[in-house]
């Protein structure tokens, strides 16, 4: 998963320049669904994810933890940055 986001944030911030952002990406993996279909899975998975680590009544600590735990692998072994997950998933995981 990890290679695969990564490999399409490069593509689409390649062509948005320094107009990148979580819908756009979005948009982007939308337009591109041929090509990039299996990074528009995951990040729909994704957002899934998150909308309910955020809907289910979790303290604000539980929930940076759960947010912390799920999300931090794709930054493993410089697949992403932080900043990079953020936009892609609409959330703020400091």
């Amino acid at each position: 998963m990890r290679e695969v986001l990564a490999s399409a944030w490069k593509a689409y911030s390649t062509q948005a320049g320094d107009e990148t952002s979580g819908d756009g990406f979005r948009a982007w993996l939308e337009q591109n669904k041929d090509q990039q279909g299996e990074a528009l899975a995951y990040i729909t998975s994704l957002r899934g994810m998150v909308a309910s680590i955020k809907s289910i009544g979790l303290s604000s600590l539980e929930q940076a933890h759960s947010l912390k735990t799920a999300i931090d692998p794709l930054m493993v072994g410089g697949g992403l940055q932080r900043k990079e997950v953020e936009q892609m998933l609409g959330v703020d995981l400091s």
